[in-house]
């Protein structure tokens, strides 16, 4: 882990609420006091149960959710569907050490806000933290967000742009 990380590199949190799932409860440890230390409120989890549990009760407050892959009871990615069941707006950012073909898929799609490659660099974990809280989010009301639906633009129609 990276201990001094470039302060002009990130936006420093505004009381933003993160959750941090991680199954090393040093790591965890750590992370969170580096994290409030940067203005951020974080919730921790250390499986990927907990994590949902937390994410269900505090869904409203939490800006972003930062998840290991490798966690116990559900790993990291069965815990991003559940949530993204919850909430089709909900900004993630995966945490590991390799790219899943699940991972790579998901980015590629946009459905994932950030990827974090460990062993974990603090102003990486700062600067993906500030990117997913500036991304736009879908319009507060739309329907779609609140169904769990994956949002993509419509497929645009080519009849009546050009003449025949």
């Amino acid at each position: 882990m990276k201990l001094h990380p470039q302060k002009d590199m990130h936006s420093p949190g505004a009381g933003e609420t993160v959750l941090f799932v991680e199954d090393e409860p040093r790591q965890l440890t750590l992370m969170q006091s580096f994290l409030e230390s940067e203005g951020y409120r974080v919730l921790i989890a250390n499986d990927g149960a907990e994590a949902v549990d937390i994410f269900l009760r505090h869904k409203q407050e939490i800006a972003v959710v930062v998840l290991d892959i490798g966690l116990p009871k559900l790993n990291g990615w069965e815990t991003f569907l559940k949530m993204k069941k919850e909430a089709a707006e909900l900004e993630a950012i995966f945490a590991t050490g390799y790219i899943t073909p699940e991972l790579e898929g998901a980015m590629a799609r946009g459905e994932i806000s950030g990827l974090i490659m460990k062993p974990y660099q603090l102003d990486d974990v700062l600067a993906k933290i500030a990117a997913a809280l500036r991304s736009p989010r879908p319009p507060a009301g739309d329907d779609r967000a609140s169904s769990g639906e994956i949002l993509t633009p419509a497929p645009q129609s080519d009849e009546g742009r050009f003449p025949k």
